[in-house]
């Protein structure tokens, strides 16, 4: 294993854990990951391959307007890894030099801390 991951957590649009995250000292940062629950929100996600065929073929998970059904609505941590990554190319965009004990340290000073014993 690489010395140095980040390991991504995800939340719900309430600051909550996932019923599905992982939570705890193990996390380094969580991101947005939605949450089947209702009354909470679904990430938008994309299967080129569309809905009849790809990873769910739940016709209620269709964006209005999508025939293709090539966009769905999603949760999962598929999701909050890529953001983070995201926000770190952003970093590296910056300041290429960044090495990844200072990329970690970027990522932490501009995060909101979570409420831990938010694991509902």
């Amino acid at each position: 294993s690489h010395w140095a991951p980040i390991n991504v957590g995800a939340i719900t649009n309430q600051g909550r854990y996932t019923s599905y995250s992982s939570f705890g000292a193990s996390l380094f940062c969580t991101a947005p990951g939605g949450e089947q629950k209702e009354g909470f929100y679904r990430q938008i996600g994309v299967d080129p391959i569309g809905l009849d065929f790809g990873y769910s073929a739940d016709a209620d998970d269709r964006l209005p307007g999508d025939a293709d059904g090539k966009y769905s609505l999603a949760t999962g941590t598929s999701f909050t890894a890529p953001t983070v990554a995201g926000v770190a190319a952003l970093a590296l965009s910056v300041q290429p030099r960044l090495d990844a004990r200072w990329l970690k340290h970027v990522i932490a000073r501009t995060s909101r801390q979570v409420n831990e014993s938010s694991t509902e």
